[in-house]
């Protein structure tokens, strides 16, 4: 697992050199296109994202941020490998932005429809990804922790002095969330081989 942290500093820059995105939308941008570098992905190669949404602020009316349950479905960004490299930042980073605008209220309401409705069985759907897979290939698969209250955690000794994810043998898993100064720290699972031109490449614009 390769930690990056993205200073404060860095993390305005990147999301100048991202038209302004959300500090989200501009470190994922950076990474999709970091990994897809480190990879070497050829010209011909789809990279793709797996973007976890929590439908909770999605859904009309909002749901209450302590309902506890199964609400999330994925925005699925996907670009040429070489579009990526070749493209600024904010060609990435807008590829995101679409794609993630697009899991709103009504593609919500239309899963739960869809789910409901009997197709499923009906048609003999199967899943389209396996569960426990051990890469995703040519992409990366990205969980959000920045809104989590970490700082707000305590179990009689007072808050966290470090947070970070368990380690899971995926490669291309990748979890974001709050840097200890204000910056944004990432958690990638990357193919060792891979690992140190990702490093490089994740602070080159």
């Amino acid at each position: 697992m390769i930690k990056v942290h993205f200073t404060p500093e860095f993390s305005a820059d990147l999301k100048t050199e991202s038209g302004e995105p959300t500090a989200f939308e501009a470190v994922v941008a950076q990474l999709w296109r970091a990994a897809t570098r480190a990879r070497g992905l050829g010209e011909r190669k789809t990279a793709h994202l797996m973007i976890s949404i929590d439908g909770r602020r999605r859904t009309s009316p909002p749901l209450p941020g302590e309902y506890f349950g199964n609400l999330v479905l994925w925005a699925v960004p996907h670009a040429a490998a070489s579009d990526l490299v070749a493209q600024p930042l904010r060609h990435s980073a807008s590829i995101i932005r679409e794609e993630v605008a697009k899991i709103d209220s009504r593609y919500f309401q239309s899963f739960v429809d869809f789910e409901s409705s009997g197709a499923v069985e009906a048609e003999r759907l199967v899943p389209a990804a396996v569960n426990g897979e051990a890469a995703i290939w040519p992409g990366l698969d990205v969980a959000s922790w920045l809104r989590l209250p970490f700082s707000e955690v305590d179990f009689g000794g007072g808050p966290p002095s470090m947070v970070m994810p368990p380690y899971v043998a995926m490669e291309g898993l990748v979890v974001i969330l709050p840097g200890g100064d204000g910056g944004v720290d990432a958690y990638v699972n990357m193919f060792d081989r891979f690992a140190d031109d990702f490093r490089r490449f994740s602070h080159c614009f």
